[in-house]
């Protein structure tokens, strides 16, 4: 493959999920610099991550990373370990 070419399939692929959508916004204007990575969505809540995991599971596109603020674990009504089981049930 020629140098600064990715494939989509080889893209990291990445869910966000905070409270604020202006964390959110600043990530993904961080992240979309990088080539290599792919921001599949973001939530503001653990309910709304899941199903983004599964519409991009379903569309082939793993997650690869999920970006959670952890102070947050009090409204989560899953564990980050929970997102990823979803995310390999495919």
């Amino acid at each position: 493959m020629a140098a600064g070419k990715q494939r989509e399939s080889e893209k990291l692929g990445v869910l966000m999920i905070d409270f604020s959508p202006v964390i959110r916004e600043g990530l993904q204007a961080i992240l979309a610099k990088d080539k290599r990575i792919e921001v599949l969505g973001d939530a503001p809540d653990a309910h709304q991550a899941l199903q983004h995991i599964k519409r991009a599971s379903d569309r082939g596109q793993p997650v690869h990373v999920v970006l959670t603020d952890l102070r947050a674990a009090k409204w989560m009504a899953c564990k980050p370990r929970d997102l990823s089981r979803t995310n390999s049930q495919r």
